[in-house]
């Protein structure tokens, strides 16, 4: 399970805490309960999302809500801007790598996500 990749990213891991502890302008008033609790938190996510046997299928279904989610708001976006958001060109396309835009493909995905959060904020 573990592997030489696992603790090159322990060493690196305690290399950025003590270059924030080195670079600190107080270092007897270092947060280390904080660090070293949130580096804890952190690991504790990392086991329960990948060592729990259950956790794949949650994590599918999580990321299969959100690539409907992603595929609806595609599909608002080509309803209300047409063939700018990837419905059918009017004209012959020469080059189909060339017809994304980020105004019209990424920020109504942002837009739905927004709207969602804040509705679900105030519910």
């Amino acid at each position: 399970m573990f592997s030489l990749l696992n603790l090159q990213s322990l060493f690196g891991l305690i290399v950025i805490i003590a270059a924030c502890w080195g670079l600190s302008e107080n270092k007897r008033a270092f947060p280390w309960k904080l660090a070293l609790g949130a580096v804890a938190v952190q690991a504790g996510l990392v086991l329960a999302l990948f060592a729990i046997p259950g956790s794949q299928g949650v994590l599918a279904a999580v990321t299969s809500a959100v690539d409907g989610l992603s595929l609806a708001a595609a599909k608002g976006a080509q309803f209300v801007f047409g063939y700018l958001a990837g419905g059918d060109q009017p004209y012959v396309v020469g080059n189909p790598n060339a017809l994304f835009t980020f105004a019209f493909n990424v920020l109504p995905l942002i837009l739905v996500i927004s709207a969602l959060s804040a509705l679900l904020w105030h519910w």
